[in-house]
């Protein structure tokens, strides 16, 4: 059950209960993330001796958009980026992983597996609903829950 992974968590430790402000505390956590990202789209022509191209402005605006939908509660991200250019993000851990990969266009793919199943969809639209595999992949690698 991933009810308890919502974007609006009392704050560790307060005794009162006070819930973050979602848009800022996204900012906070990513904030190292998004600059990384954003310097994927200045490499240049070849960065990795093999022809490698920077990831193109759109790439990175639906890497964005799709890290700002994620609650704040869940594991940071890793960045990777591809030869081609297409940004990922990935998760590891617990014997579970998950990566999301952006080439731009509004859409992404992933791959969420845990030692019992394997899932993956292409051409999910960036602003769509996190599908559940894929949220629940993502919450195991921390350790919280076990994906069902």
């Amino acid at each position: 059950d991933l009810g308890w992974w919502t974007n609006r968590q009392p704050l560790s430790g307060n005794p009162a209960g006070a819930h973050t402000d979602v848009a800022h505390a996204r900012a906070v956590v990513n904030q190292a993330l998004l600059a990384k990202l954003a310097e994927y789209t200045h490499l240049p022509d070849d960065w990795d001796g093999y022809g490698g191209k920077a990831a193109a402005v759109e790439a990175f605006l639906d890497t964005f958009d799709f890290l700002m939908q994620l609650p704040v509660t869940f594991p940071q991200a890793q960045p990777m980026i591809a030869g081609s250019g297409v940004i990922g993000l990935y998760w590891e851990g617990n014997g579970c992983y998950a990566s999301v990969e952006f080439a731009g266009g509004g859409a992404y793919y992933y791959i969420a597996d845990t030692p019992q199943e394997e899932h993956g969809e292409d051409s999910v639209p960036v602003k769509a609903p996190l599908p559940p595999s894929l949220a629940e992949v993502i919450v195991a690698t921390a350790g919280a829950i076990q994906p069902s």
